[in-house]
């Protein structure tokens, strides 16, 4: 069984999807370019079965959220609104996509059932989950997708809520309106969040443990440190 690795390569100003079979094609310059369409893709994601990935495109003229097989074949663009449509993030069980979209005036985080959209060819059953006039953005879905954390401008300053995944229940979980936090992904348990903060004085990556409350810096530089995940 084949790994693959994708990745954004940029080139003349224009970023296009990458994929390889692990770092050695990398290292041997033996990657092969996924898209060559003249736009530009970004936020590559997979699916939690490492079938698809779902990416950004604006190759039609604005950004779109569009999916492929893992050996990229099988394109399908899903979004399809004037609007933007960026940063998608799989269900854990592959049926849903959330992302952030302005098709209500500013950025909202929206879910589509993505069965749904590839039978009907439009996105017109897209739900739009925060409805806040602030900036709402970066959904990640906790490991039982019954759950996903955003970044939110809504209080004045960038935070970090969760809500249900319907909606439902939107809750402020880094608490520091000094400060930004954002782009924070679920610990395979779902007991604790990984993300950043700029409360130190430069973007630092945290953990926060859901039940205590509790902050832990685990990155200690000078340098901004952002964009983290967990492994599986």
């Amino acid at each position: 069984r084949f790994q693959y690795l994708f990745f954004v390569q940029a080139e003349d100003g224009i970023r296009e999807l990458v994929r390889s079979r692990g770092l050695g094609d990398v290292y041997k310059r033996q990657a092969h370019r996924v898209t060559d369409d003249g736009g530009s893709e970004g936020w590559p994601t997979w699916s939690s079965d490492g079938q698809r990935i779902a990416f950004q495109s604006n190759r039609g003229g604005n950004w779109d959220i569009w999916i492929a097989n893992a050996d990229g074949s099988g394109l399908a663009q899903l979004t399809r609104h004037p609007a933007d449509d960026r940063y998608a993030a799989w269900s854990p069980d592959g049926s849903r996509i959330a992302f952030t979209s302005q098709r209500s005036g500013n950025e909202d985080v929206w879910v589509l059932d993505v069965q749904a959209v590839l039978t009907s060819g439009d996105d017109s059953s897209a739900v739009n989950l925060t409805n806040s006039p602030g900036q709402d953005r970066y959904p990640f879905w906790s490991p039982y997708g019954k759950q996903l954390t955003f970044n939110t401008k809504r209080d004045g300053n960038f935070e970090v809520y969760i809500m249900n995944s319907d909606g439902s229940q939107p809750r402020n979980v880094s608490n520091s309106p000094k400060s930004a936090e954002g782009l924070a992904d679920w610990a395979p348990g779902g007991q604790r969040l990984v993300f950043y903060s700029d409360r130190s004085g430069n973007k630092e990556v945290y953990i926060l443990d859901l039940a205590s409350g509790a902050w832990t810096n685990i990155s200690n530089h000078p340098a901004s440190d952002e964009f983290c995940v967990w492994s599986p």
